[in-house]
């Protein structure tokens, strides 16, 4: 995340909900997790009533548990944090942040992960599409900033999913996904909590939902410190 959502001025006319649950996995984010939920929180604080940080801490090497810990008091939103026994990778860890969100009883659950490769001021673009009805919002990353295997990867599963399940979507594991609680609840009632890639089975059965499902352009930036996730595409 950039600085730039510390000065958010919320838009006319900007999107808003009653309240939120972020899911974030986090391994090794100690370098840049304190700026980007600052920057997500600054955002949230004009466009939520309530919000929560469940953040799962995949067992790091670094400082990420330490950096959470000082970040407690300076948030306006709720921080819940938790840690793996052991490393899990990135799929179930996410799963895991989604079901620790569904317990806090927000509204919406937004998942995002925590290397800040995201700009915090999309956040509110999502909540706009979910008050016209949306009850999926995911992002699309038009200009990827990652590593050329996943992009290929990605591309790869979407024209897979397109060619076995007639899903239409560009981006299937865009980590910027917004969910009304009740419908990610029975969505994850069907994926196996060890799965390595969940978005992908999670695309599939968001389609066959049925539920007003959105896919809108987002921004993407490079990762500001150098580590790589396990199972992340």
């Amino acid at each position: 995340m950039t600085s730039e959502a510390k000065s958010y001025h919320k838009p006319v006319g900007a999107g808003s909900v009653s309240s939120v649950a972020l899911a974030i996995p986090a391994y090794n984010e100690a370098d840049g997790i304190a700026g980007f939920m600052t920057d997500m929180d600054t955002v949230l604080d004009a466009c939520s009533g309530q919000h929560w940080f469940v953040v799962v801490n995949d067992v790091s090497t670094d400082h990420t548990a330490q950096v959470l810990d000082s970040l407690d008091a300076q948030l306006a939103g709720e921080l819940i944090t938790m840690t793996n026994h052991l490393n899990s990778g990135h799929g179930p860890t996410v799963l895991n942040a989604y079901r620790r969100a569904l317990e806090t009883g927000a509204e919406w659950i937004l998942q995002v992960d925590g290397d800040g490769q995201f700009e915090a001021k999309d956040i509110e673009m999502l909540f706009r599409h979910a008050q016209a009805g949306a009850a999926i919002v995911t992002g699309e990353r038009e200009v990827r900033f990652d590593p050329w295997y996943r992009t290929v990867v990605t591309g790869a599963l979407s024209l897979a999913l397109r060619t076995a399940f007639k899903v239409k979507r560009r981006d299937i594991n865009c980590p910027l996904r917004l969910y009304r609680a009740d419908i990610l609840s029975a969505i994850l009632d069907q994926v196996p909590d060890d799965s390595l890639t969940p978005h992908v089975l999670m695309t599939v059965l968001e389609d066959r939902s049925g539920h007003r499902h959105v896919e809108i352009p987002v921004q993407h930036r490079p990762v500001s410190y150098t580590h790589l996730r396990a199972h992340e595409t």
